[in-house]
């Protein structure tokens, strides 16, 4: 469960981007707040009841992180799951 897909390489760049500054050994808690504080307070994501999934092979997830970047509460917590494991 605890693996991480490897083709969601947007995923990755996109943590090391939320990350920046940090230092590399910077305690899991710390790093956590801040992929929270990204998702949170980041004027790029906003919540929205209203979905639109234009092309379906694209995981829905990478999607929500890399193009759409509004959802509802189940995208932000799988995006929030996505990033910690990524990092």
């Amino acid at each position: 469960l605890m693996q991480f897909p490897s083709d969601l390489v947007s995923v990755v760049a996109l943590t090391q981007q939320a990350l920046a500054g940090l230092p590399v050994d910077a305690d899991p808690q710390m790093k956590a707040r801040r992929l929270e504080s990204f998702l949170r307070d980041s004027t790029e994501f906003r919540y929205s009841l209203q979905q639109s999934i234009n092309d379906r092979s694209v995981d829905p997830l990478e999607d929500f992180l890399a193009n759409r970047k509004s959802g509802h509460c189940e995208y932000f917590a799988a995006a929030a799951t996505l990033l910690l494991r990524a990092a």
